[in-house]
C-alpha cells in the first residue's frame, strides 16, 4: 500500500509567534512550516482565513517534531 503524499505550507507572518512543524523532506533535508496538505500548488489558506499568503516548502515525508510558543497538552 502505498503511502499517499502530502505536502508541507508555511505562511507568511512571523514564525516565532506560531506552531510549527518540521519533517524530512524526500531528500532527507529538515523542512518546516505551518500547514500539511494534499496539494504542492493550492494555497492552503481561504479568502477568510487571517494568514492569506503562504510559501511551498516541500514534500512532508517523515514528521520529526513541533515547536508551539503556547503550552500544549
Amino acid at each position: 500500500m502505498n503511502k499517499q503524499v502530502k505536502y508541507l505550507w508555511r505562511n507568511d507572518e512571523d514564525q516565532s509567534k506560531q506552531f510549527v512543524v518540521f519533517y524530512m523532506n524526500e531528500k532527507d533535508e529538515k523542512i518546516s512550516g505551518n500547514i500539511v496538505t494534499d496539494s504542492p500548488t493550492i494555497n492552503p489558506y481561504s479568502d477568510n482565513s487571517i494568514y492569506s499568503n503562504a510559501t511551498y516548502v516541500g514534500i512532508a515525508h517523515k514528521f520529526i517534531g513541533f515547536h508551539s510558543p503556547h503550552f500544549v497538552e
